[in-house]
């Protein structure tokens, strides 16, 4: 008895926040999303791509991925003064996917060829690496089982998508949660650093 009146109780506190919930159309007016690397950041469809700024909540550091399904980046454009490695330079990078972009399937994997272009001009590099760089890389995704959790009180089913990339001389380990509802992914992990998305509202 008591059980069942915890989840009554449950339910009926969070009533008035599921009007504010997320659903499909949510990304073509824009997301907010909060991240627990303390970052905030905002999401909205342009065209075939989402647009996603990792790091809105100022004008100093900047994070900025255009990918399909918020996933596959093909543009990213970064300056990370709060990361010790990398100084106050930026970086560069496009990525040209050969073949079409799959919508995550929990249970499956893919296997793709990426060509890389990346650009950095950053003090604390050693000038003979300020060029521009193509790479010939191989990245393998996996959809990993659909979990489902509550973000700023709202419950998302989610299909969390990991990805290796390679060319064989480094490697570059991603993941992020991709909500099929919702129609786009947000990264939750790059390198062994997590950064959980720990609130999402629409805009």
């Amino acid at each position: 008895m008591l059980k069942w009146f915890g989840v009554v109780l449950l339910l009926g506190t969070a009533a008035p926040v599921m009007a504010d919930c997320l659903d499909a159309g949510s990304i073509d007016k824009g997301v907010t999303f909060r991240r627990s690397d303390g970052h905030r950041g905002t999401a909205i469809r342009k065209g075939d791509q989402i647009v996603i700024d990792y790091a809105a909540e100022n004008g100093v550091r900047e994070d900025l991925r255009r990918a399909v399904l918020g996933i596959y980046e093909e543009e990213t454009s970064q300056l990370l003064i709060d990361e010790p490695s990398m100084g106050a330079g930026s970086f560069v990078e496009h990525r040209k996917f050969a073949g079409a972009l799959p919508v995550p399937v929990a249970g499956q994997n893919w296997l793709a060829k990426v060509r890389l272009h990346r650009k950095t001009d950053n003090p604390s590099i050693d000038p003979k690496d300020l060029k521009d760089q193509d790479f010939r890389m191989r990245v393998t995704y996996h959809f990993l089982p659909e979990i489902t959790g509550a973000i700023s009180g709202c419950q998302y089913r989610a299909i969390p998508v990991e990805a290796q990339m390679t060319d064989g001389s480094w490697v570059q380990n991603q993941r992020w949660l991709y909500f099929p509802d919702l129609g786009f992914g947000l990264e939750t992990k790059l390198d062994g650093v997590t950064a959980k998305v720990v609130a999402m509202t629409a805009r």
